[in-house]
């Protein structure tokens, strides 16, 4: 069978056949599979694991400038909330009076 003609669910089959014990080469001999072409796969496969498995979160800010600046960052956002709500709340008042 042509490379190209395997499906993904037999690529994954027959990798995940190997990494749970099987002879590579019984399992090409079986399917009329090249070796080179399974190790194609199993390369794939082992990297999109890889992939997979990588941290998502976000690092941590170990620079104490970085984590300084974030914070001050958040500072000034409330404090302009609060500004903007007092502002609005003046307003308010004066056309009340």
């Amino acid at each position: 069978m042509h490379a190209s003609k395997w499906s993904q669910e037999k690529k994954f089959e027959l990798v995940l056949r190997v990494l749970r014990g099987e002879s590579v080469a019984e399992l090409c001999r079986e399917n009329g599979l090249s070796a080179t072409q399974f190790y194609k796969w199993r390369e794939a496969f082992l990297r999109g694991a890889q992939e997979g498995l990588k941290d998502k979160r976000k690092p941590q800010n170990r620079d104490p400038a970085l984590e300084e600046n974030r914070k001050l960052k958040k500072l000034v956002a409330e404090q302009l909330l609060i500004i903007e709500g007092q502002k609005k709340l003046y307003q308010l008042e004066g056309e009340g009076s």
